[in-house]
């Protein structure tokens, strides 16, 4: 029987679905029987990552990577995962400041009460806005980060267009 120690290092392979592997063999992903494994642990030393880990779950085998990064190399922006609403409220708020009154009335399709509180949360908590006032009057803007970046944005459109 094959063991997750026995994975780390050259083992022989058992061949469960010939049409699989066959098709996995013809597109280029196997190259031989028994050394994906030890190719894995390789190929993670070689980049300075944590070798895999190997489990079973629920009659499956699992191979776990750990990576210092997001794959793909770049950072997730706090834009990155907004909803087409919230999207539109910074575009209402880069004009000017509002409350949630205003905020609602000049939404196209306008939420509940609760749903705009919800939007506005999540984007204070990404740092993208922020609320200035009292309880029941608060008024949001732009963060000084949102705000730096659109000015960076419309000098570099000045720029463009002198350019040309």
């Amino acid at each position: 029987m094959l063991t997750f120690d026995d994975l780390k290092r050259k083992h022989e392979s058992v061949l469960r679905n010939e049409l699989i592997a066959e098709i996995f063999y013809l597109r280029g992903y196997i190259e031989a029987w028994g050394t994906g494994t030890t190719k894995m642990i390789d190929f993670c030393k070689k980049d300075d990552i944590p070798a895999p880990k190997f489990s079973e779950s629920t009659g499956g085998f699992l191979v776990t990577f750990k990576f210092a990064e997001p794959i793909g190399g770049h950072k997730r922006k706090p834009t990155d995962e907004l909803t087409p609403r919230q999207r539109d409220i910074l575009k209402l708020l880069k004009k000017s400041p509002l409350n949630s009154n205003q905020i609602t009335e000049s939404l196209k399709t306008p939420p509940s009460k609760r749903m705009l509180q919800i939007d506005l949360k999540k984007l204070e908590a990404a740092g993208l806005i922020t609320s200035e006032g009292e309880r029941g009057k608060l008024i949001y803007k732009l963060s000084d980060n949102q705000a730096l970046e659109r000015n960076r944005t419309k000098s570099s459109e000045i720029e463009r267009n002198r350019a040309k």
